[in-house]
């Protein structure tokens, strides 16, 4: 794992649930690793969990927060 050379301070999970599904169905299971969230804790990483496809982020100085993307779930029918 690169935390000890880059210490990031958020990980975000992507493509954890494949990219073969149907994504019209929307996320099929939510993000889970039990080891890597051990390790991210352990290490003060935040885990920034994704919910649903579409899920958006912004990163500024204050760090990494989630925003809303309501207009793109709505049009994509999330």
């Amino acid at each position: 794992m690169v935390s000890g050379v880059l210490n990031p301070k958020a990980y975000l999970p992507v493509h954890w649930d494949g990219l073969y599904g149907a994504f019209e169905a929307g996320v099929p299971q939510p993000y889970a690793d039990a080891p890597l969230e051990q390790l991210l804790m352990q290490s003060h990483v935040t885990l920034l969990r994704p919910v649903q496809y579409m899920d958006k982020w912004q990163l500024d100085v204050a760090g990494v927060r989630a925003v809303p993307n309501d207009a793109a779930k709505k049009a994509l029918g999330f």
